[in-house]
């Protein structure tokens, strides 16, 4: 049964009919097609009730309350009714004003709902008679483009069905970038190790290519984390193999200036050293990394054409893929790879450990870490069948525990162990993202093609001192098209997500030079709290100008911000300018559900440093407060890497393992 009211679930029926309304048309099915007929008002009600922070479902129903009274509703819009009582044109007027209020939490409330109804709306594969989403045929997205390969499953995770206690030399908690890389080389020494995985198994066999199956299975939380304030998305892997499984096969080594940068904070010598590039370089070797996969899909044609045509940065992206097809079907391993070219954790080093006897517990949450006089002594974990939700305890005996389960449930784990110090958390930074989105005149397919191949780093230094933005785009499905273009009204949003065939974008990804925090809720999980600087938004801002530029330069029809409520500019129209395109993006704000911000890294929050009172770890990725507690994934980063952090992750472990064989 639902916790929501009546008059709860009332509203929120109200709101999918506001938000994607049916609109008469005679012939546009993505119009016509009203929320109820693709079951949008259960699939969000279910949504909500199963928000990985529960006090985000109290915020959200208290909002429900509210517009459901008469004299509030006075108060915000001048319509003395309650919201389910209003004409359409009346709930599009008031929604408008929701979406731009000075207050914050009113933007929140409707930033949080617009997001999830627009998105379950447009990801939905069929309605309720099984007939396919009507949606993408006037968008002209495919859906699945083949089904999955009948290829078996080379790793045997081991089966926990009753409580249990089990020994080993090395605990690693967490399987992506950071802990693929330390059960591997861990194995490779000889040693015992068991692996423990929040998510679960899957491999090609399950990539359907269904964004809406894919978010739920391989993304933390389904891919409804975000910052507490609902500000900025969080996307992060979560199943084995981590975020190596659904990343864009991006691998630049840590840039040289970001070493030095890192060292000459501290009082050693960690970055600017061989050790380092030794790591580096073997980390490189295993993944395959290079540039011979890279044809340009169309949405990287246009970013390059603009950039030439500007004389601007440009460059080809390395990837760590070994015999990619390069075809549209590249487009959609951010659900997976279906070819098994992308060369993740789960076929590397994982592979490499489960061949030589390592142990892989999945659907396994660690839920404190153990101590025996004041050293890491293993770890206590819950074991759930996802199947029948049953539950079991796992017990952990180990001379070593390696944490590596990502820099938000990094610290949330030590903060529920009581360890780490006063610094476990903080300098969290997340690489906030942006796009400005344009429409063109020829078909792009934005969900097609290689993922990341091309990139350019003309606004990557905007202060002298190494922070800035740098230019890449991703595929673009339903769901990040549905997220980001901004609500102008039912009928206008739904004929600009209707465009998507000939919709691409820039990213600006944002070198971030101030920071954040993650805390813990009173169940133990994961609370971001992150604001953009004026600092990191005058960046961001600068950036987005000249991504606009670029796309103006290869001959956009029309520009879009990402704006809550989106500001468009049409080039070579009277009155319109860049300018002014600029300064109308500036009058809608920058702030907290003003704009739409990603996070596709997460990084810093128990960085590595010589002081305790300011870092987690020391030059060894070791615990100042714990021996034997090791910390081996992007937790550590001293900063923000600035580039797309997964070879540096995979680096920094490579390096720490070293000196870890040595103690186990």
């Amino acid at each position: 049964m639902s916790t929501l009211s009546l008059r709860e679930q009332g509203t929120i029926i109200a709101l999918c009919q506001a938000i994607v309304p049916p609109v008469p048309s005679g012939e546009n099915g993505l119009l016509e097609t009203g929320p109820e007929e693709l079951n949008v008002p259960a699939q969000v009600l279910f949504s909500l009730e199963n928000l990985p922070n529960p006090a985000d479902l109290g915020k959200l129903r208290l909002l429900l309350r509210l517009i459901d009274l008469t004299p509030v509703n006075f108060a915000l819009s001048g319509i003395g009714k309650p919201f389910v009582n209003m004409a359409p044109a009346e709930k599009e007027k008031y929604l408008l004003i929701l979406a731009q209020s000075k207050i914050p939490d009113l933007r929140a409330g409707f930033k949080a709902l617009k997001a999830l109804i627009a998105t379950t709306y447009f990801s939905t594969p069929t309605d309720l008679q099984g007939r396919p989403n009507p949606s993408w045929q006037v968008m002209g997205y495919p859906g699945p483009l083949f089904p999955p390969p009948a290829k078996p499953k080379p790793i045997k995770p081991l089966k926990i069905s009753t409580n249990t206690t089990l020994s080993c030399d090395a605990v690693v908690i967490g399987s992506g970038a950071g802990g693929g890389v330390v059960a591997g080389e861990l194995a490779a020494a000889g040693k015992d190790v068991i692996v423990l995985e929040k998510g679960g198994y899957y491999n090609e066999a399950d990539f359907t290519q269904v964004e809406a199956d894919m978010l739920k299975r391989l993304y933390l939380d389904g891919g409804q984390t975000a910052t507490r304030d609902q500000s900025i998305a969080i996307m992060a892997g979560s199943c084995l193999g981590g975020g190596t499984v659904v990343n864009y096969t991006t691998s630049f080594a840590t840039p040289s200036e970001v070493r030095r940068e890192w060292d000459s904070m501290e009082d050693f010598r960690v970055f600017d050293t061989p050790e380092y590039e030794a790591s580096s370089q073997a980390v490189h070797e295993r993944l395959g990394v290079s540039t011979k996969y890279n044809r340009l899909s169309q949405r990287d044609e246009i970013m390059t054409r603009g950039l030439q045509k500007l004389g601007w940065h440009q460059a080809l992206m390395p990837r760590n893929v070994r015999g990619c097809s390069q075809e549209d079907d590249c487009g959609y391993c951010i659900y997976g790879c279906h070819n098994g070219a992308k060369q993740s954790t789960l076929i590397t080093w994982l592979q490499d450990a489960h061949e030589r006897g390592t142990r892989m517990v999945v659907n396994c949450s660690a839920d404190k870490i153990l101590t025996e006089g004041g050293r890491a002594s293993g770890i206590a974990a819950t074991v759930t069948n996802p199947e029948n939700g049953n539950a079991f305890n796992l017990t952990i005996r180990a001379k070593a525990v390696v944490v590596a389960c990502g820099s938000l449930h990094t610290p949330a784990l030590l903060l529920r162990s009581g360890l780490g110090g006063p610094a476990v958390g903080k300098y969290l930074r997340l690489h906030p993202a942006t796009p400005i989105l344009a429409i063109m005149e020829e078909e792009v397919n934005p969900w097609a093609g290689v993922m990341q191949a091309a990139y350019s780093d003309q606004f990557a230094d905007l202060d002298g001192k190494g922070y800035g933005v740098r230019f890449e785009t991703i595929p673009a499905h339903a769901v990040a098209s549905a997220y980001s273009i901004g609500w102008q009204g039912g009928k206008k949003f739904k004929e600009a997500v209707g465009s998507l065939s000939h919709m691409t974008h820039i990213g600006a990804l944002l070198r971030d030079n101030d920071s954040g925090q993650v805390k813990i809720n009173r169940q133990g999980r994961p609370v971001v709290d992150y604001r953009l600087s004026k600092y990191d938004i005058a960046h961001l801002r600068k950036g987005l100008e000249g991504a606009a530029k670029v796309l103006e330069t290869a001959g956009a029809k029309q520009l879009m911000s990402a704006n809550t409520v989106a500001v468009t500019y049409r080039p070579g129209e009277a009155g319109q300018s860049l300018q002014s395109f600029m300064g109308e993006i500036d009058q809608r704000g920058w702030g907290p559900n003003q704009m739409s911000y990603f996070s596709f890294h997460q990084m810093g929050s128990c960085r590595m440093g010589s002081n305790p009172a300011t870092s987690v770890v020391n030059q060894f990725n070791e615990a100042h407060s714990t021996l034997g507690l090791f910390i081996a994934d992007a937790s550590a980063f001293p900063t923000a890497s600035g580039v797309n952090p997964m070879i540096t992750i995979e680096t920094i472990a490579h390096r720490a393992v070293q000196f870890i064989k040595s103690m186990v």
